[in-house]
């Protein structure tokens, strides 16, 4: 759907990265918003004033190449320019990556304070896209730190934090393209993005791309337990195999037997757990397919498995999709015949990748469960991943 051009309808938007400019940049443009970009690096705020535009192409069997304008772009440490912008904004949108998510609550604080002085009786909304589960409590609690008692009573009021669930695929850049126009993005055609509806404070925008639900968290644990999850698994599977394009990895018949065969087991446990039809699910997963395939995404195996002692985490994408299997009476078999895939991984181009192999190298395997994993000797996780360790993958 398409909203016709709002009348001075303005958002800020933290974040002038991939996801900013390629995903929430776009749905903005298509429904006739102004942004203006708050970023930390100020060469990109520069480049984005001075241009104007940026090309953003939709990469599928053919590509869509389209320009975004309708925008403008302030540097992170300009707080004067971004406190002067405060009181003509609608909406903001925040897209700096989970670690940095602390770090806004003071400027946000301070937007909100001159709000609340100059605009007593308007409510504001803060669209947090972070794959980050109790991100909205995390950033109120951190801005209202910021706050003096007064300010901080009007926050559940006046202030909507509101969750979303990122699923567009943004491939990297080249280089030879970075020279030729630092500013280009290239994304997926899906541009589905569902955020929380009940969290608003008034009337939701019309944004064209939002999803409004009821409840956000079965599409949370979609997107970490069978998105994450399954890309990732084709990813570290392909990468025992020596691919090098993670539409390689989810061409390979035997890794696509393991992977799906893993996901059956979460798609039965997300069915258990809010209702949500089989065959919705299993069409979930197939689309999701047809997105790791397309070639010319680029999408790289090196790019998807770095950081595995992060994705080995408790609650993260392996374990954490295991548990949650077991919360729900499906024995995770399938994907605990996964999990060694990742462990075995290594790549000395990747800081985790070394000191993961290093780690396992000097520990016995139980300590590596108890230690990267976060799993106790008693939990039905630890008994079936130690069970597989030794068997012959692929």
């Amino acid at each position: 759907m398409n909203f016709k051009k709002p009348r001075n309808k303005k958002v800020m938007h933290f974040g002038a990265g991939n996801i900013g400019r390629g995903f929430l940049g776009e749905l903005y443009f298509d429904s006739g918003r102004e942004v203006i970009y708050v970023d930390v690096y100020s060469k990109l705020v520069q480049i984005l004033n001075e241009s104007g535009k940026y090309p953003l192409w939709i990469i599928g069997e053919h590509v869509i190449k389209k320009e975004i304008s309708n925008f403008s772009a302030i540097d992170m440490k300009d707080e004067k320019k971004i406190l002067d912008n405060a009181l003509n904004i609608d909406l903001i949108s925040i897209s700096v990556g989970a670690n940095n998510l602390k770090n806004l609550a003071p400027v946000l604080a301070k937007i909100i304070k001159i709000r609340f002085r100059e605009k007593p009786g308007d409510v504001l909304n803060i669209i947090i896209c972070e794959n980050m589960k109790n991100s909205a409590l995390i950033l109120s609690e951190n801005i209202k730190k910021n706050m003096e008692e007064s300010f901080r009573q009007k926050i559940d009021e006046k202030i909507g934090f509101v969750e979303t669930v990122l699923s567009r695929m943004v491939p990297n850049i080249s280089e030879k393209e970075k020279q030729e126009n630092p500013l280009l993005v290239k994304v997926e055609k899906y541009n589905t993005l569902p955020v929380s509806k009940n969290s608003f404070k008034g009337e939701p925008p019309l944004i064209n791309g939002f999803l409004f639900v009821d409840e956000l968290r079965p599409y949370q644990d979609m997107k970490t337990y069978i998105h994450n999850f399954s890309h990732s698994s084709f990813a570290y599977i392909g990468h025992e195999k020596g691919y090098r394009f993670i539409w390689e990895c989810a061409s390979d018949i035997e890794i696509k037997k393991i992977v799906s065969e893993a996901v059956n087991e979460v798609i039965k446990a997300i069915n258990k757990c809010y209702g949500i039809t089989v065959e919705e699910l299993s069409g979930y997963y197939e689309d999701l397919l047809k997105r790791f395939l397309n070639k010319e995404l680029g999408d790289t195996v090196k790019r998807v498995t770095r950081e595995p002692i992060r994705k080995l985490g408790k609650n993260e994408r392996f374990i954490g999709t295991a548990d949650f299997c077991l919360s729900q009476g499906i024995t995770p078999e399938k994907i605990c015949r996964v999990i060694p895939y990742v462990l075995n991984y290594f790549d000395t181009e990747d800081p985790e990748g070394v000191i993961l192999k290093q780690y396992i190298t000097q520990n016995s395997i139980d300590n590596v469960l108890k230690k990267i994993c976060g799993l106790d000797t008693k939990d039905v996780v630890f008994t079936l991943i130690k069970n597989t360790w030794g068997e012959n993958h692929l």
